[in-house]
């Protein structure tokens, strides 16, 4: 009688081995779909900097019209008189300056209206440096390119 009062006893024992087996099972498994979700997690914002870059490069795109069209608005409208070259440098740099984060943009970005707006530029910004055009024309391509859908 007594080995069955063990055995009694031994089953429910291992009764509650088990309840708290499954118990710790499930605890477990909750834990690695935790890591799992956190590694997910993790992955993405890993990944995030390479939005911000991109959008990075648009922002200092558009800065870089904005401070050519600035400039546009604070030098004469041809540079005839201006003989320390000052307004000449003014939008030399200022140019340079776009067509350099054009570059930059584009180098990430492929967008062939932007391409071809820059060229248009850069072909009147030579011809507007020898006399040959206005500033407005600049602003003109300046604008389209400010207004202009980029990724």
């Amino acid at each position: 009688m007594v080995y069955d009062y063990i055995s009694y006893k031994s089953l429910l024992v291992a009764q509650d081995a088990l309840f708290w087996s499954k118990f710790s099972a499930l605890i477990g498994l909750a834990s690695v779909l935790v890591t799992l979700f956190a590694g997910i997690v993790a992955f993405r914002a890993l990944n995030q900097w390479k939005l911000e870059y991109n959008e990075d490069k648009k922002i200092k795109l558009m800065d870089a019209i904005i401070e050519y069209n600035n400039t546009l608005i604070t030098i004469p409208k041809t540079l005839n008189d201006d003989p320390n070259h000052v307004n000449r440098k003014l939008i030399i740099t200022a140019f340079n300056c776009l067509q350099a984060r054009c570059t930059i943009y584009l180098s990430a970005n492929p967008n062939e209206e932007l391409s071809e707006n820059m060229r248009m530029l850069r072909e009147r910004q030579f011809e507007f440096l020898a006399g040959g055009v206005y500033k407005s024309e600049l602003a003109l391509y300046a604008n389209v390119m400010l207004f202009m859908n980029l990724k």
